[in-house]
């Protein structure tokens, strides 16, 4: 059999095969050289950390010069936070936020009674402000007071985010409704109060009289002085009812309750009766004097005098005064006439004698 190719034409064949097949080399030098400087590159660098910012908030929490321990971190909410709950009712608190970390930027969002504040970017100097515990202001009674105090609850929270409030993580932290900015020296809470005067209570049950109290209150160990007036046609009482305590006094239309017996939550309750005038008891004002009823006084008529010596001669014994009670008056001499009868008689016996 013979070859159909002849050496011309092998020579042309190889001629047309052999660019390609200088290509497919130089193409399998190219890629091992690629390939090998990759390699080499990774070998030679070191691999370099990716980190992210952190952030933290320094809280200081102090009642005048006394410092407040923080809780426990609560495990409901994350570790980027930190409650108070240790903190008393009627106090004022100082709060100290100082921002530590890395990252530029960084807020709060403060939790309290109900509300919710949150911070703009903290300063490096740190930001304060002021919580005071105080109770509601509409509670007037004691026993409700004592009892607020016994369940006070004012737990503080304070959470930091970082970033630029709002974000979504600090939003889906706390269901907010209503959040309040919080700025530095700013003053959150309810003003202090104080507790409330327990008081003392008067009834007064009052008849033809008025005084110059009205039933209500009284304030516990105060002195409580009432006047008494009355009505027209009526005088004050002698005495009046008091109960309620021990001892009192009521003098001229006046009462009076001394500070020891009114005392905190004491019931008072005074009656008092105006009595009606009569004509004996009819006395006038005290502005006009009283005058005496004026009286006759009766003149006993004129006697006449003896006109004659021996009517005018009293008779005397010898040696003996005539004295005061010897002396004839007017009214036991009678006339003139009976007069100088009875002198006639008594110088006859004289002589006679």
């Amino acid at each position: 059999m013979k070859n159909k190719y002849t050496p011309k034409e092998k020579d042309k064949i190889i001629k047309l095969f052999a660019p390609s097949l200088l290509g497919i080399m130089i193409s399998i030098v190219c890629l091992a050289g690629t390939s090998w400087a990759w390699f080499t590159s990774n070998s030679t660098t070191s691999m370099q950390p990716i980190q992210s910012a952190e952030y933290s908030v320094d809280v200081k929490v102090k009642e005048k010069e006394q410092y407040v321990l923080s809780d426990a971190i609560d495990p409901e909410y994350p570790t980027y936070s930190i409650s108070y709950s240790a903190l008393e009712p009627e106090k004022e608190y100082t709060v100290i936020l100082t921002p530590n970390g890395t990252a530029k930027n960084g807020y709060c969002i403060i939790a309290v009674g109900g509300k919710f504040y949150y911070t703009n970017t903290i300063p490096k100097e740190g930001l304060t402000f002021t919580y005071k515990t105080g109770l509601p202001t509409e509670i007037t009674n004691p026993g409700a007071y004592d009892e607020a105090i016994k369940n006070w609850t004012g737990e503080l929270l304070i959470a930091w985010y970082w970033g630029k409030y709002p974000d979504t993580q600090g939003v889906a932290t706390f269901a907010m409704d209503n959040i309040l900015l919080l700025s530095d020296g700013d003053v959150i809470g309810n003003e202090l109060t104080t507790r409330p005067e327990e008081k003392a209570s008067i009834s007064l049950n009052l008849s033809n009289v008025t005084a110059d109290k009205e039933n209500g209150e009284l304030t516990a160990n105060s002195a409580c002085v009432i006047r008494f007036t009355a009505a027209e046609g009526y005088t004050l009482p002698e005495s009046i009812t008091v109960n309620g305590i021990e001892t009192y006094t009521y003098e001229k239309g006046i009462l009076t309750i001394s500070a020891d017996q009114i005392k905190e939550g004491t019931g008072i309750t005074v009656t008092a009766e105006g009595v009606k005038k009569t004509e004996e008891s009819v006395t006038p004002p005290a502005n006009e004097s009283v005058k005496p009823p004026e009286t006759e006084t009766a003149t006993p008529p004129a006697t006449e005098q003896p006109t004659s010596p021996e009517e005018e001669k009293v008779p005397t014994e010898p040696g003996i005064t005539p004295t005061e009670g010897d002396t004839p008056s007017t009214e036991s001499t009678g006339t003139p006439e009976t007069i100088g009868e009875t002198n006639s008689g008594e110088t006859e016996s004289e002589s006679i004698s």
